[in-house]
């Protein structure tokens, strides 16, 4: 839609990126690419935040890990 302005965007930035597969097993990050030909840059990634919470070695830290681990094996495209 270009009504009210004429807007070329090549790269988008997100907070997180889950990694999460979409369609033919391709990321969401992957998916935007190909088909809007906008970049996906991301501050940090899910994987990003299991290294980081595995580095602190609490049992919290660990049991979120856990959690993590079972939703990437099930959601995510590493």
């Amino acid at each position: 839609m270009t009504a009210a302005a004429d807007v070329n965007v090549k790269d988008m930035f997100i907070s997180v990126n889950r990694m999460e597969v979409g369609n033919a097993g391709k990321t969401a990050t992957e998916e935007i690419y190909e088909e809007f030909g906008i970049k996906v840059h991301s501050i940090v990634n899910v994987v990003d935040i299991y290294n980081y919470l595995k580095e602190q070695n609490t049992k919290e830290s660990l049991e979120m890990c856990q959690k993590m681990q079972s939703y990437m094996d099930k959601y995510c495209n590493l």
